[in-house]
């Protein structure tokens, strides 16, 4: 896979984007670790830097440490819904200069599950739902320590080619090594929705029987106590209170629909759209996003902002 991916890149004359001011060492430590878990990725990496002719330490470097992102999502379980499905949606949000790298991935390894993938960062993955009608998001939080493990994406990636519901997710997420604060929503086809708030010393869980929505922070108490809140964007916590709010003053089943307008509205909802942060170096968009019912091979994606850009159906 990775070596005709690198192939792929290498025909469209792609430079991938310059990897973190990581040490030699710091990064050969986490390449143990994933080695220990996901030994898969890091043949997938070596692959796609000869196919496409990239040196193989920074690409590591680039994929192993890579760690920033604001993004927000949500679970609705079907109870609450008007098909009965329970709705999983996500908006990424990230600086525009990093459009360029984007992907859409339909994955299809021979030892693992297929699933639907968006990622700016090649063999890791951001968000995605899988054949097992399993769907997951990431969303960074600000941190202290940062220690060698299985940065997220890659995290996020062995969830998706591995785990078929939320039980399985936890216990992946639960037993491999964090590098850095993050959360993750997972949901599945059975309404199962968990939020896992992640640390280097502790990972901690809570299961959620109606709905469920992460943006970037923690939102327990104890795991509060880890979070560098000088990194938090300033938006985090009015996107989680205006989907918090969205859903509790509904007055009836929630649609397919009603979901894309809440994650398009910038007012009322968590669509960001040139929102300036003075700790960035750009203002953030959202660069991509999208909705599905939860166990169906298939998303409804927005290229872009989705108060600009128009869902379109992707399956795989």
């Amino acid at each position: 896979m990775g070596l005709k991916y690198g192939e792929r890149l290498r025909r469209r004359n792609y430079v991938p984007p310059p990897p973190p001011p990581q040490n030699l060492k710091f990064v050969k430590d986490c390449e143990t670790i994933v080695e220990r878990y996901l030994p898969e990725l890091l043949e997938e990496i070596e692959g796609i830097a000869e196919g496409g002719n990239f040196d193989v330490r920074s690409l590591k470097a680039l994929v192993l440490t890579l760690n920033v992102g604001g993004c927000s999502a949500v679970a609705i379980n079907g109870k609450y819904t008007r098909d009965g499905k329970t709705l999983f949606g996500r908006n990424y949000d990230f600086f525009p200069s990093f459009r360029k790298f984007i992907e859409v991935y339909r994955t299809s390894p021979a030892d693992g599950l297929s699933s639907i993938a968006c990622t700016d960062i090649f063999v890791g993955r951001e968000d995605g739902v899988n054949e097992a009608g399993l769907a997951i998001a990431a969303a960074y939080v600000g941190f202290t320590e940062f220690r060698p493990g299985i940065i997220f994406t890659l995290a996020l990636r062995g969830v998706l080619d591995h785990c078929h519901d939320v039980d399985e997710a936890i216990m992946f997420l639960k037993n491999i090594p964090h590098p850095h604060n993050i959360n993750f929503l997972v949901a599945d086809s059975s309404g199962g929705i968990a939020i896992i708030e992640a640390n280097p010393k502790k990972v901690r869980v809570k299961r959620l029987k109606e709905f469920g929505a992460i943006t970037n922070h923690f939102q327990s108490k104890e795991m509060s106590i880890y979070e560098n809140s000088s990194m938090r964007p300033e938006s985090s916590i009015d996107r989680l209170n205006n989907l918090r709010n969205w859903f509790n003053r509904k007055n009836k089943l929630v649609g397919i629909e009603d979901l894309k307008l809440v994650l398009s509205d910038r007012k009322n909802g968590v669509c960001q759209y040139n929102e300036k942060d003075r700790r960035w170096v750009e203002p953030i968009f959202t660069l991509w996003s999208w909705v599905t019912r939860v166990g169906k091979r298939n998303i409804q994606l927005a290229e872009g902002a989705p108060n600009r850009a128009r869902y379109k159906p992707y399956s795989f």
